[in-house]
């Protein structure tokens, strides 16, 4: 009865030992995990910064075409109508 009692002992010291390796193991896997994932997350970020910027940039450029272009319309088209009223006179 005494050694069954020993040899539980040793078996119990041994699941804690057992245990705290394991928990020591799945905190560094999670950190390690998290890390990886911040990393990911910081590279994303910066791609879609980047890519929000030149799109920003691109819609600049066609807003001051879409002026130009109405600019110009609107000068053919005075013209159109300054050349109709001549032709009536």
């Amino acid at each position: 009865m005494i050694l069954l009692s020993i040899v539980s002992l040793i078996n119990l010291s041994l699941l804690i030992s057992l245990w705290r390796k394991f928990n020591n193991f799945t905190i560094s896997i999670d950190s390690s995990i998290e890390d990886q994932s911040n990393t990911l997350l910081a590279r994303f970020q910066k791609i879609t910064s980047s890519r929000l910027r030149a799109l920003d940039n691109k819609i600049e450029i066609l807003d001051q075409l879409i002026k130009d272009a109405d600019e110009a319309y609107m000068k053919s088209f005075s013209m159109l109508t300054d050349l109709e009223k001549r032709m009536m006179n």
